[in-house]
């Protein structure tokens, strides 16, 4: 096996016997290389070893970990890869098995006998889930010379205001061993790029996703957005202008410019739906809808404001209830909506989808494509409003919030559609008069043909089945 040039934590991870070990630290810090070590390590040494590795969706699992599993592990060691039951049989018998723990079970979960188990982002898992495994760790391993191991559960994870806070920093239980992480000691398997840009955030961001600090003097309020970010976006905040029916103007519509819309629909009884517009050549909030509507009158302003701002193509989140705003946006024959890119596991081929759909995955994508904005000083939020959502909008191990959303009580709706409104903007710098210009991306409304060309039938995500071992 490769030998690797680990640095202090990653081999007090590996060299730790106690029952529960969290590695919780910054990006890029080497906790998935320390983690994929440990597993084939208790795998080779303890016979007949049963693991279970998971992540919350097991799409994240499979490009991240599981891929880095089968990339560092030699082939020489594995008797066996069952892809259908995602499942690996090393050659003396002990076996790991790789899941997606969105849709499990109780029952099914109880029914486990474990010798270890690895949770990737730990933070995106409920402490009831936890529990349960926490309950399975009872198979008895015992190396070649007939000496008995531990059964541990390993946990990775980002810095958070959770139920990891208080097992690891609060309770402080013998049972847990705390290994706190930072990028800079894994600096030197790091693109010199990625340290800068990094380096280059505000401290407060630092210290949690560059330093790896985990405590709670930084962590107060749990606050996703750095203090900076927000003090610096209300020097822009303005009363509109002007008024598109119920709908605020900040600034008229300019010849040549491009615009783009954020969409956050609800129901319309408890949460508001919003409608955000942005002018992607210089930044600002232009327009802004706010109100308790139902999603297919949603689509009615929708086209209204898109239609005022030279056909802005729509970012529409379409989880859900957003279903019902796209279908009507068809029947009025607004074009140019947002397209991504899925993979479709029954054609096996990547397919196109309108809308934006937010998962686990697209989340902190969505977030951290804003975050780079405000570190250009790019976006003018002129809703003041919004800002206010930006310092109530947090860290939690609720799952419904994919790990970041709305303090109990408050809302997040007008965030949401600002930054799907700024999603794939690009920011960049003019090397000869350092002024920051934007170029705004190619649009990727549907350009060729209509709605005939993307059929609804086919773009509206099919539900799945919600058991513990299909994904």
């Amino acid at each position: 096996m490769k030998e690797w040039d680990l640095n202090q934590r990653q081999l007090e991870f590996l060299q730790s016997d106690k029952k529960y070990v969290a590695y919780i630290g910054g990006r890029g810090a080497g906790k998935s290389l320390a983690l994929v070590l440990k597993i084939i390590q208790l795998e080779l040494k303890y016979p007949g070893n049963y693991g279970l590795l998971g992540r919350y969706n097991y799409s994240d699992l499979r490009d991240t970990t599981e891929k880095d599993f089968f990339d560092i592990c030699p082939q020489k060691y594995i008797r066996s890869h069952n892809k259908q039951e995602k499942q690996v049989t090393f050659i003396n018998g002990s076996q790991l098995i790789f899941r997606g723990l969105k849709d499990v079970k109780k029952t099914e979960v109880r029914s486990l006998n474990l010798g270890f188990f690895a949770l990737e982002q730990a933070e995106e898992i409920e402490e009831g889930l936890f529990n349960e495994l926490a309950a399975c760790l009872r198979r008895r391993i015992k190396d070649v010379d007939g000496k008995e191991g531990n059964q541990q559960g390993f946990f990775l994870a980002n810095p958070a205001m959770g139920w990891l806070y208080r097992k690891c920093k609060q309770e402080r239980s013998p049972e847990w061993d705390l290994i706190p992480g930072s990028m800079l000691e894994n600096a030197t398997n790091l693109s010199e790029g990625f340290l800068k840009s990094m380096m280059a955030m505000p401290e407060s961001w630092k210290r949690i996703f560059v330093y790896g600090e985990f405590d709670e003097a930084i962590l107060p309020g749990k606050q996703v957005f750095p203090i900076e970010y927000i003090r610096q976006l209300r020097t822009h905040v303005r009363e509109p202008i002007n008024k598109l029916v119920d709908i605020d103007i900040y600034k008229e519509p300019e010849a040549g410019h491009e615009y783009q819309m954020g969409i956050d629909p609800s129901e319309g009884a408890e949460d508001f739906s919003a409608i955000k517009v942005i002018d992607k050549n210089t930044g600002e909030e232009v327009a802004s809808y706010v109100s308790r509507i139902q999603p297919d009158l949603l689509a009615f302003k929708v086209v209204k404001v898109g239609h005022y701002f030279s056909t802005a193509k729509a970012v529409l989140e379409i989880n859900g209830i957003g279903l019902a705003t796209l279908t009507k946006l068809k029947d009025l024959n607004y074009e140019n909506v947002f397209v991504r890119e899925e993979y479709d596991k029954i054609a096996k081929k990547m397919t196109k989808r309108l809308g934006w759909r937010t998962t686990h995955a697209s989340k902190p994508l969505l977030i951290g494509h804003y975050q780079e904005l405000l570190g250009a000083k790019y976006p003018k939020i002129r809703d003041e409003k919004t800002i206010e959502e930006m310092k109530t909008y947090i860290y939690s191990d609720e799952v419904r919030k994919r790990g970041m959303g709305a303090e109990k009580s408050y809302h997040d709706d007008r965030l949401t559609a600002i930054m799907l409104a700024y999603w794939e903007v690009k920011a960049v710098y003019n090397p000869e008069d350092k002024e920051l210009i934007i170029r705004p991306q190619e649009s990727q409304g549907v350009k060729e043909g209509t709605f005939d060309d993307l059929k609804l039938e086919n773009v509206i995500d099919q539900q799945t089945g919600k058991h513990w071992l299909s994904h």
